[in-house]
């Protein structure tokens, strides 16, 4: 029988082999996680969110209210949001055409989610204090736009015409 003298470099092939494919394992799953959970990730502060309004045109005391409701989607952050009102007119009015932020508009929350509301009414549109003050959206446009901070990417999300508009 003849005997073979391996110097003990038996198996070095196969270990090196193995200690790659690991390594290679854990840099792609690294990378799929970073993926799917986000991470890296900066298009969440540029692209445009997918969200969807609901409205409620109606008369109070002889004003016209328009209540707008995030009725679900992306969540937004109100300061990459503004709503812009044209046409609206008040019996006293300051500066009905103008642009709102959403805390203008009676919504405190720190982030637009599905059930958050905005309205637009006499006080905040007038804003003379009067009591007697009216509001009438029948020949206004609103609009609902965002744009991401850096100003460089905005879409209008929602649009209202009042109904002679």
């Amino acid at each position: 029988m003849h005997e073979r003298d391996y110097n003990g470099e038996r198996g070095v092939s196969p270990v090196i082999g193995v200690v790659l494919m690991v390594a290679i394992t854990v840099v792609l799953a690294s990378t799929a996680a970073a993926f799917f959970i986000g991470i890296g990730n900066n298009s969440a502060n540029t692209e445009p969110p997918t969200a969807g309004f609901d409205y409620k045109y109606d008369t109070v005391d002889g004003s016209q209210v328009l209540t707008l409701q995030h009725r679900g989607g992306d969540e937004i952050d109100p300061s990459n949001l503004e709503v812009v009102v044209s046409g609206a007119t008040c019996s006293n009015p300051e500066d009905p055409n103008r642009r709102y932020s959403p805390g203008e508009l009676a919504n405190s929350d720190s982030r637009i989610t599905a059930g958050s509301t905005m309205e637009l009414e006499e006080t905040v549109l007038c804003n003379s204090g009067a009591s007697s003050e009216e509001l009438d959206l029948s020949e206004a446009h609103v609009s609902v736009t965002w744009q991401n901070a850096g100003g460089s990417n905005a879409r209008t999300l929602w649009r209202w015409r009042g109904p002679q508009a």
